[in-house]
Order: C-alpha cells, then sequence, then structure tokens
C-alpha cells in the first residue's frame, strides 16, 4: 500500500471504473526497484507476467486499444487469442495510434525488462535458458541468452531468430534501453529534444552517439558506448546504417554468404568501401560507425573481443582514444621479436583497423587534427578515399617540410601502411614495384608472391609488414640499389633512418626529434589555451548578450505592463462615463414622464420668439421721431 501511495497514487482508478487496477500495476511494474517492500516486487512481477503472458487480462490496454484490435488483430470480428495477440502486436505496432499505441509501448517495455516477461522469447528459448541461465538474476537472462547465442553451437535457430528480432527492435527505441533511458535522461533532453520529432526509428539513439563527446554524465557515456559496442557487433543492431545500407548486407549475408556477428558484417561493409561499391547515404554510415571504432576502443566489439589480454597486459593505463596506436606499437614490436605476447588474433583485428585508417584520411584523428589547414589549402581538390589525401600530403611533405605537426603526423601515417602492409594499400602503393621486385624473389604476381629474399626477423614463419619495411629501408641506403620508383625510394629514406648512421648521428637525431617533440607539446598547449580563453571570452560574450536580451525584455515587459495600465484607467473612465450617462439620461426620461421637464424643441421655439420681439421693439424705438431729434409740443386744445 505505501508503494502504491508513494509511486502510483495518480494510477488509482476514480470515477472511471474501467481502469481497474491494472493501471497500478502496470505503474508499479514500470517502477522497478523503487518498489520499496521485497514480497510487493516479488507479488509485482508475478502479476506483471500475467500482464504481459496474456494481455486479454490487461483492462487498461483492452479498454485504450478494443476497436484497433478488432480492425488490426481479429478473426471473425473476435479479438485473436492471447498466443496470436502478441506476435500480432509486435508486427502491427508501427499502426497503433493515440491511448493505444502509448499503452503497448508501455506493455513493450515490459517484456524488454525481463526475459520472463517475454512469453514468446521464453518459449523459443525456454532449453538455452534452463541449460544456461537459470541461476542468473532476473534481469540479467536477457544478457546471458545473448553471450549463449554467441558461444554455444547447440542454440536453436528458432531462438536465435528471435533473440535478434527482440534486439533489433530494442536498438529501434530509446525506451526500451533501460540503461541509456535512465542514465542520460537530462543529457538527452539538453542534448536530443528535437530528435523526439524524428519518425525514423533509432534517431534518439542516433543522436546521442553523435552527441558522445559533449555529453556532461559519465555514466550516460558509459551507456552509449556499451550500446555502441552491441552495434559494432552486428550492423543489423544499427537501425540508421541498416536502413541506408539494406541491399549491401544483403549482398554480404546472401551472395558473400557471410554470417552475421563478430563485426563480420561491418568488415564486409568496409571491403565493398574501399572497392568502392557502397552507395553514398551507406558510405557516409559505415564511415561514421569505423570513425567512432577507431577513436574510441569501447566502441569497437570486436577489436575488445579479440584483444582482451592484450589491452590489459600492454595498454592498461592508456587512455580509450589511444588504445589503437597502444595495440600497434606493441604489434610492431611482436614482428621483431616473436617472444612477446600478441595473439594472432588480435594482431589480425588491429591490422585490419589501421588499414581502414589508412583508406580515408577522415578516419586517421592525429592528421586530421594537424593537417587541418594543409588539406584545405593543398589537397582541397583530391577526393577523399583509397589513401588520396594521405598521398598528396606526403607528396608535399616530400616536395617540402610542412610546418607544425602535420608532418610529423603525415610521417607517421606512412609508416603504420608499411608496417601493416598489402598490395594496393593507398600510401604505400607507389612501392608495390619495388616491393616485388627487391623483397619477394619476383616469384609470382603482387599478391600471391612467393617470399624468398626477405628475412624472417623474429622466426615465425610468417613474412609481414615490420619485415618488409626492414627488408625496403634497407635497400634504400645500399650504395647503387635502383629503385623502380624514385618517388618510393625517396619516401622510404624519407621515413627511415640510415642504418649505418653512428651512434652519436642517432643520439643527436633523438635529442632533436625530443626537442620537436616537445615544441609540438607545447604549440598544442598554447592552443589548448588560446581555445578556453577564446571559449570563455565566447562565454563571457554569449553572457553579455544574453543580459541584454534580458535586459531588453524587461524593458519590452515593463512598457507593456505600463500600457495596460493605462489601458485599464482608460476603461475605468469609459465605465464611469457610461454608468454616468445612464444615470443622466434614467432621470431626464423621469422628468419627462413626470411633465416637469419642457421638451427642448418647445424651448427653442420660445427663445426663438422672445428674440423677434426683442428685434421688434428696438426696430419700433429706431423709428420713433425722437430718435430723429424732433420734439413734440404738446399744445392745449383750446389755444
Amino acid at each position: 500500500n505505501s508503494s502504491i501511495v508513494s509511486l502510483c497514487a495518480e494510477a488509482m482508478p476514480r470515477s472511471d471504473a474501467r481502469r481497474g487496477y491494472g493501471a497500478v500495476l502496470q505503474c508499479l511494474s514500470n517502477a522497478g526497484d523503487k518498489v520499496g517492500s521485497a514480497a510487493c516486487r516479488h507479488n509485482v512481477r508475478r502479476a506483471s507476467r500475467t500482464l504481459a503472458h496474456f494481455p486479454t487480462t490487461n483492462t487498461p490496454l483492452l479498454v485504450a486499444c478494443r476497436d484497433q484490435f478488432l480492425q488490426l488483430c481479429a478473426s471473425e470480428g473476435e479479438i485473436l487469442p492471447d498466443k496470436l495477440l502478441l506476435p500480432c502486436m509486435r508486427r502491427k505496432r508501427a499502426n497503433f495510434t493515440g491511448a493505444c499505441r502509448s499503452k503497448t509501448m508501455s506493455m513493450e517495455r515490459m517484456v524488454h525488462r525481463e526475459v520472463s516477461f517475454n512469453a514468446e522469447l521464453s518459449e523459443a528459448c525456454a532449453t538455452e535458458l534452463a541449460n544456461n541461465c537459470a541461476e542468473m538474476p532476473h534481469d540479467a537472462q536477457f544478457k546471458c541468452l545473448i553471450r549463449v547465442s554467441r558461444q554455444a553451437a547447440d542454440v536453436s535457430a528458432s531462438c536465435v531468430a528471435m533473440l535478434h528480432e527482440f534486439r533489433v527492435r530494442q536498438s529501434e527505441s530509446l525506451e526500451l534501453m533501460n540503461r541509456l533511458h535512465t542514465d542520460c535522461a537530462e543529457d538527452y533532453r539538453v542534448l536530443c529534444s528535437s530528435a523526439t520529432a524524428m519518425r525514423h526509428p533509432g534517431s534518439g539513439v542516433q543522436c546521442l552517439k553523435d552527441s558522445k563527446d559533449e555529453v556532461t554524465s559519465d555514466t550516460c557515456k558509459s551507456a552509449i558506448l556499451e550500446v555502441m559496442g552491441t552495434a559494432s557487433e552486428d550492423a543489423r543492431l544499427d537501425p540508421i546504417l541498416s536502413s541506408a545500407c539494406a541491399l549491401e548486407i544483403r549482398n554480404c549475408t546472401v551472395v558473400d554468404k557471410i554470417a552475421p556477428g563478430q563485426g563480420r558484417l561491418h568488415e564486409c561493409l568496409r571491403r565493398r568501401m574501399r572497392e568502392g561499391t557502397l552507395n553514398r547515404r551507406c558510405k557516409q554510415q559505415v564511415l561514421s560507425v569505423a570513425k567512432s571504432e577507431i577513436e574510441d576502443a569501447r566502441a569497437s566489439f570486436p577489436l575488445q573481443s579479440a584483444c582482451k589480454m592484450e589491452m590489459h597486459e600492454h595498454c592498461d593505463a592508456v587512455p580509450p582514444e589511444q588504445m589503437l596506436p597502444c595495440l600497434e606499437h606493441h604489434l610492431t614490436a611482436k614482428q621483431h621479436d616473436n617472444s612477446r605476447s600478441f595473439s594472432d588474433q588480435c594482431a589480425i583485428k588491429v591490422r585490419s583497423m589501421i588499414q581502414l585508417s589508412l583508406h580515408d584520411y577522415r578516419l586517421q584523428p592525429v592528421v586530421r587534427r594537424a593537417c587541418e589547414v594543409q588539406i584545405n589549402e593543398r589537397c582541397a581538390e583530391v577526393p577523399p578515399g583509397d589513401g588520396n589525401v594521405l598521398s598528396c600530403l606526403l607528396a608535399e611533405e616530400l616536395a617540402s617540410k610542412m610546418p607544425g605537426g602535420c608532418g610529423s603526423a603525415i610521417r607517421g601515417a606512412a609508416r603504420s601502411g608499411f608496417y601493416t602492409f598489402t598490395w594496393g594499400q593507398g600510401v604505400t602503393r607507389v612501392c608495390d614495384d619495388d616491393v616485388f621486385d627487391k623483397c619477394t624473389g619476383g616469384g609470382g604476381a603482387h599478391p600471391n608472391a612467393d617470399i624468398t629474399r626477405a628475412v624472417d626477423v623474429n622466426g615465425d614463419g610468417v613474412y609481414q609488414g615490420a619485415e618488409i619495411w626492414a627488408c625496403l629501408s634497407h635497400a634504400a641506403y645500399q650504395p647503387g640499389e635502383r629503385f623502380s620508383s624514385q618517388t618510393c625510394h625517396e619516401l622510404v629514406r624519407m621515413l627511415a633512418l640510415d642504418p649505418d648512421v653512428k651512434a652519436k648521428d642517432a643520439e643527436r637525431l633523438s635529442e632533436e626529434l625530443g626537442k620537436e617533440l616537445a615544441k609540438q607539446k607545447e604549440e598544442h598547449a598554447r592552443a589548448l589555451r588560446q581555445r578556453k580563453q577564446e571559449m570563455d571570452e565566447s562565454n563571457s560574450q554569449a553572457a553579455a548578450r544574453s543580459q541584454q536580451m534580458i535586459a531588453s525584455a524587461q524593458a519590452e515587459v515593463t512598457s507593456k505592463m505600463q500600457e495596460l495600465d493605462r489601458l485599464r484607467e482608460q476603461l475605468e473612465y469609459q465605465k464611469f462615463m457610461a454608468e454616468k450617462l445612464e444615470k443622466l439620461s434614467k432621470e431626464s426620461e423621469a422628468k419627462l414622464q413626470s411633465g416637469i421637464l419642457v421638451h427642448p424643441k418647445l424651448i427653442l421655439f420660445v427663445v426663438i420668439l422672445l428674440l423677434l420681439a426683442a428685434i421688434a421693439a428696438l426696430r419700433q424705438r429706431q423709428l420713433s421721431p425722437a430718435s430723429k431729434g424732433y420734439q413734440v409740443l404738446l399744445v392745449p386744445k383750446d389755444t
């Protein structure tokens, strides 16, 4: 009762008896761990499971959806039975509207919270749950099933299909991702409020991914990275990418016979991107996902899965954004010393990601930041992809050393290209003929060249990038050694030190490089300080503008209030005058009726008569003799 009062008082039935107590139960189920009593939580779970398995017993759902169920999920004028109604609700969810849409979404949240609430998944994966996840907590069984589906070979096809269907649905809606929905509520409100208006599935989740660097909450950022890692495992769990690349994903699975999972679909899409067969929209999404994985290892499930031991042993203290360069460094060391621990599985994945980053400069975060000005000034007309922009920057570096950190960044990218050498790779393609002539003994075509001359440096029986680089850089400094490509010769000599250089010279070069690095760090720190100062100034200016806008708004409000007061005074005066006029009108009418008041026309008539009489009297006086100076003599009658 206390939980109902504190959490779900608004859901209590009042005048509308049709709601029953189903609304209260749904409210308690949504509250989850906020329900205080363990016994209450147990009873809520049991009742919620009943509602989720038997939707026809869910009164609030039926009240809101009865008409739409009869239209979309009915047979012979009757709503389908529970076992058929559940899949119908899942398939037709986009067609529900209004209150029914809200109620079906509440039910979806319930069935995605626990496997036991999900009747279809519980039935399809009953054996897998009993054998592998029975001892797991209720809220951990969903993840347990995912793990089992990855690792166990005897998982039924029906379980895999149903689990995938529910995972796809979950990826399309932020509300169905419990952790992301809870931990990112405030950041979503600030950064992604406009995404709620977007109709495309996954738009809310995609907004949080795109705004990851602006997210303030660490728990929210962690939840976003978890979602990104899940999508990196299977491209079909990224709604935006799977929509843009629907045809390409189908070609990967049907034509190329690639099994989904473990990042294999992403690898297929990236290979097709390098081949230039992706449409523009799909390529944009593939680049975006690859950029996220390269810049933060936590967003790459395949890399974390393949290199878990190496990350812990070699790069445990390294920030996530430096994880791939750290792994590359230790992979290179492994190629020189086979005694170092580095699994083949991790080596393959690291080489694959480095080769991918060399395809497009936008996947090279260091080059992208350090060479932004040079790219805009010197390589603006060069189309991205196939290493074109990196090759353009290398040519500029060969012609004249570029200022700042750009030269160092592009040289580092080129060395990575040689350390992960493969035929036809953008930045190293210029040296393919010389690698073939000098390091393979001329055996066979490039892709299948036999290795006969190059030395297997670490003795592992495999000829790898670092050994190719050792062979090529050694040849570049041999007197009389001729290269097929002069550009390749100059490039290798620029990137490699002379193997015969003396120790003192090497120490001097090392010191110079150290000074250059310190200078770059100082420039970087100064740029950061300047940027912070600009941001502070920008914030100050923004605050001033905001204060000015507030002052202007306050002045406008004051003006409006004064105008309103004047209007009120005018209305009061008009009301007063109207009342006075009405009073006078009533008094006049009363006097007219009593005969006391003479009609105005009669008064006017009398005034006119008086004026006429006065005028006549004045005229008479003017015509009299006395008025002309005559005297009147009175003569007696007798004389």
